[in-house]
């Protein structure tokens, strides 16, 4: 059910793939990679890409394998999750072939926006031509746009910008240095959900993952997440706290922080909802998930996920309840590569965590001011239990909290599961 390309080393260490059992009870456990001697593995990876000397770079094709499949089918060059259900408006059964060299080759073949003929795809994803019309309906079922004509000619118009480890790392800048891994996912279900559970059984604190796609991307309060193939950028860093724990205002750090460096990278009229969403002119653009678990021996960590818009098709935005922008329309023209953002808010977000390791938390959250959408807006809190304040925002307390005044008293909100709307 697994497919790997090979994985770009560092010059130390090579991180393996990681082969998923299913026990029983259908959780995955992880095996420890098997050492590689440097000597034995090529400095290649599927991006052409090598990291810096001590970070462990690699280009996964595959992670886990696809969710509650009911049925599947080896069709030779793929194994398919043949089952209805959707995840963020697109068909799962993508899911499968997203892990397979097949879809990498593909993808790479087509990330050019150039005019392909049907043979020559076949030719160059190694697959049996009456095979790809198939392959290309599941990358168009994962958020792809392809044009396909009659003629058998394939174009992605636009082409696709594809993550790049060594573009990811190189953006990053100074901050690569606390970084541990990088793992760039052409497929997995969460980068939150694949570092909690790393996280769990001893990955070490700057261990980052980037997926081009995500099967089960969500937000706070389990949210799906919308995000097409190659559309967004859906990262995630684990970092482990061992002199204290993480204060309860670091969602809002983190968001003062990705931005602070977005408005750096020359992005405009930004703001952040509190506690977790990141607007441009009023309009969703990303958001953050910060969470927190044990490790080995109870040591504390958290796993930051950073979700943004880089491009959304008209067909996907119908999935989403609320006005949204992209990075590509945000950006214009002045736009960058996804790897160049990603790199950029990875910084960032090693930055912020230092900062808060170091007890510079409040100096970060002084910020938040500057971005804050809801002080001095009327607001309309909904709690868990269905009751609800409406009153208006007056800013954040040093932890995090929000403030509402409701006409008697200031009311204290902590984030939890409750939701925040911002009245006309």
């Amino acid at each position: 059910m697994r497919a790997q390309n090979a994985r770009a080393p560092s010059m130390h260490r090579v991180i393996t793939p990681v082969r998923p059992k299913l026990p029983p009870g259908g959780h995955s456990e992880r095996e420890p990679p098997d050492p590689i001697p440097n000597s034995a593995v090529k400095l290649l990876s599927a991006d052409d890409s090598v990291g810096p000397p001590h970070v462990k770079v690699g280009h996964c094709q595959a992670s886990y394998p696809p969710t509650k499949p009911r049925s599947a089918k080896d069709r030779g060059f793929l194994f398919v999750a043949d089952y209805d259900a959707r995840v963020n408006g697109l068909r799962t059964r993508s899911t499968g072939f997203l892990e397979t060299p097949v879809a990498r080759r593909l993808l790479e073949e087509l990330a050019d926006g150039q005019v392909h003929s049907a043979e020559a795809l076949a030719e160059a994803a190694q697959c049996e031509p009456d095979a790809l019309s198939e392959a290309l309906s599941l990358l168009h079922d994962a958020g792809l746009e392809i044009n396909l004509e009659p003629s058998g000619q394939v174009q992605v118009p636009g082409g696709i910008d594809l993550l790049r480890s060594d573009r990811v790392l190189e953006a990053c800048g100074p901050a690569v240095a606390h970084l541990n891994t990088l793992d760039v996912h052409t497929s997995l279900t969460s980068t939150n959900d694949v570092l909690m559970e790393r996280a769990r059984v001893g990955a070490e604190s700057g261990t980052a993952c980037l997926a081009e796609w995500q099967s089960a991307g969500r937000g706070r309060q389990r949210r799906v997440w919308v995000a097409p193939l190659a559309g967004s950028i859906s990262m995630s860093l684990l970092w482990r706290f061992d002199r204290s724990p993480p204060p309860p205002s670091l969602p809002l750090v983190v968001g003062v922080a990705v931005a602070s460096r977005l408005g750096e990278a020359g992005l405009e009229h930004l703001s952040l909802k509190w506690p977790n969403d990141l607007l441009w002119q009023r309009r969703k653009l990303g958001g953050i998930l910060v969470e927190a678990g044990f490790g080995p021996r109870q040591t504390r960590f958290v796993v930051v996920g950073v979700g943004l818009n880089y491009r959304l098709q008209e067909r996907l935005r119908a999935h989403i309840e609320q006005p949204v922008a992209t990075l590509y329309a945000a950006l214009a023209p002045r736009r960058r590569s996804r790897s160049e953002i990603a790199g950029q808010v990875l910084g960032a977000l090693v930055g912020a965590l230092r900062g808060v390791e170091d007890g510079r938390g409040r100096e970060w959250l002084r910020d938040w001011a500057r971005y804050d959408v809801t002080c001095g807006q009327r607001l309309r809190v909904l709690r868990p239990d269905h009751s609800e304040i409406v009153g208006t925002g007056a800013g954040v307390r040093d932890d995090g909290a929000l403030l509402v005044d409701d006409g008697e008293r200031r009311k204290v909100v902590i984030a939890g599961d409750v939701s925040v709307r911002v009245l006309e």
